[in-house]
């Protein structure tokens, strides 16, 4: 609604759960997505968000089998289905891709404006190695995992 409509209300809702959701992240590791994108932001010009919801889906992917119950309620969650844990788990996937399309994310950095990305992938993956949010990931840290990831993007 905040994005299609503008409403006062919609927007006002927005912005508390952006607040809300910053307060969590500032108290939780948040794993992968956000590691590497702000690693990806201090080499490019792009909105840490955009970077966010360009890499969510793709990350959801590689660690699906690492956190299944939980992707799998996020699935029942977003469709509203009741299936097996692998079944609603990628159904959180595609559910979350949907949504980026319905918002006007890009599925990749190039049609972002930025084409990169996969010279940086080695750099980006390094400086986030190490850090909090990296550590937190359902995946444990398998570099050469993170940086095909980013190489993908070409």
């Amino acid at each position: 609604a905040a994005v299609n409509d503008g409403g006062i209300s919609a927007v006002g809702e927005t912005a508390l759960a952006a607040f809300q959701s910053g307060v969590a992240i500032a108290n939780a590791g948040v794993g992968a997505v956000h590691a590497l994108a702000s690693g990806i932001g201090a080499y490019t010009d792009l909105p840490h968000g955009l970077i966010c919801g360009i890499l969510l889906p793709r990350v959801m992917e590689i660690n699906l089998s690492y956190s299944l119950k939980k992707y799998a309620e996020i699935g029942r969650i977003l469709t509203g289905g009741d299936g097996r844990d692998s079944e609603m788990a990628e159904s959180a996937v595609k559910a979350v891709r949907g949504l980026a399309g319905a918002l006007g994310i890009p599925n990749s950095f190039r049609s972002a404006g930025e084409s990169g990305i996969a010279d940086i992938a080695e750099a980006v993956v390094d400086a986030c190695a190490d850090g909090g949010s990296m550590q937190s990931n359902p995946r444990p840290f398998e570099r050469q995992v993170w940086v095909d990831l980013l190489k993908k993007f070409k």
